[in-house]
């Protein structure tokens, strides 16, 4: 790594800007891989995680809160899915 890291020094190519050039050519395939390779080195790469309950089971969230809130969405959609059937 460190050897790629002083040739490119040494030859005054920087990896990254060749990325951002790439994103200007003609060529919209280009565009979209360079964008790509270059986002690699502006955002971490996100995993998923799964939660779950002993031996793998769903976890169960009971509380008057969540439900109070599932009610309030329930009733909104109830209500835009109306006043759209009346429109």
């Amino acid at each position: 790594m460190d050897d790629l890291q002083a040739m490119c020094e040494e030859s005054g190519v920087e990896p990254f800007q060749v990325f951002l050039d790439l994103c200007k050519h003609r060529d919209p395939q280009i565009q979209i891989a360079a964008a790509r390779e270059a986002a690699k080195y502006v955002y971490t790469q996100r995993k998923a995680a799964e939660i779950s309950g002993p031996e793998g089971a769903a976890i169960q969230v009971e509380s008057s809160e969540v439900k109070e809130i599932l009610a309030d969405l329930k009733s909104i959609i109830d209500t835009k899915t109306h006043e759209r059937g009346q429109a």
